[in-house]
């Protein structure tokens, strides 16, 4: 089943929530991207790549980043190609219907953070907000996201 979800990142230079300006952009990502899975992905990938890494997964469109298929490169199995379209705040100032997960990147002078936003709208409250640079155990911090994950489902 599809279980779509935004990659983005936030602009530290932009004021968070700002109606009239691009404070966080990203892309799309279709398949699997509920916490216990995509959560968990974004996050062990992230504490290994970096920043880097993370710029370069929000330059694509996704079908499935963990098994590197892109709808813009046409890497999908059946070949085909669709153009990248960044999405931003302001894209769709009420949300997007189709979204039910959004990880938000953000960096500030104590640390990294993902916020996890359930539902379509980014500028509605994270439902999980986890500093990467303090939680050293990553293995525990991912049980928050199956946490998170069942709660969702009505566990």
């Amino acid at each position: 089943m599809s279980t779509r979800s935004l990659i983005m990142i936030q602009d530290n230079d932009v004021e968070k929530y700002s109606k009239d300006k691009v404070w966080a952009s990203g892309t799309y990502h279709h398949h699997d991207g509920n916490p216990s899975s995509m959560g968990k992905f974004l996050m062990y990938e992230f504490q290994e790549k970096g920043w880097s890494w993370l710029r370069g997964v929000v330059e694509h469109s996704w079908s499935s980043l963990p098994y590197n298929q892109c709808y813009c490169c046409g890497t999908m199995r059946d070949g085909r190609r669709e153009p990248f379209e960044e999405r931003n705040n302001l894209t769709e100032a009420n949300g997007w219907s189709d979204i039910e997960w959004i990880y938000l990147f953000s960096q500030d002078r104590d640390g990294t953070y993902i916020d996890i936003i359930q539902g379509s709208d980014v500028n509605k409250p994270p439902s999980l907000i986890i500093n990467l640079t303090s939680e050293k155990n990553v293995d525990k911090v991912a049980t928050y996201f199956d946490d998170l994950n069942m709660h969702a489902l009505g566990y």
